[in-house]
C-alpha cells in the first residue's frame, strides 16, 4: 500500500465555503460545515465516524461532551508551510454524519 504524507491534505471550493479566523495577520483557523469541501481521502461534513477513522486511523478520537452527551471530536496532527497544525473532525454523535470540521494552526 503506498503512504501518504501524515496529517489531512484539504481541497476547498472556489470560493472557500468556509469561514476563517485571522491571528496577528496570519490564518490561525478555518472551519467549514459545506458537504462539498473534502480531504484529499474523501472526508469531510456529512462523512461517517468509520469514514473517518478509516481514512485517518492516526485520528485521536475522544468524547468531549461540546456538542452533546454523545459528541465525539477527531484530531489528525499534520503540518502546513513549517506551521503545526490540527484538523478537528466534529460529531454531534457517533452514529450521526459529521457535523463540521475545523483546521487550526499553532
Amino acid at each position: 500500500m503506498p503512504s501518504r504524507p501524515a496529517g489531512a491534505t484539504w481541497f476547498f471550493s472556489k470560493p472557500c465555503l468556509c469561514s476563517t479566523t485571522f491571528r496577528s495577520a496570519k490564518v490561525a483557523s478555518i472551519d467549514t460545515f459545506s458537504k462539498s469541501e473534502r480531504t484529499s481521502e474523501g472526508v469531510g461534513p456529512g462523512s461517517t465516524f468509520e469514514q473517518t477513522t478509516s481514512a485517518y486511523p492516526e485520528a485521536n478520537c475522544y468524547h468531549p461532551k461540546i456538542y452533546g452527551p454523545a459528541s465525539q471530536l477527531c484530531i489528525v496532527q499534520s503540518s502546513y508551510k513549517g506551521r503545526a497544525a490540527k484538523t478537528i473532525f466534529a460529531f454531534f454523535e457517533k452514529d450521526l454524519p459529521m457535523r463540521d470540521v475545523e483546521i487550526r494552526w499553532q
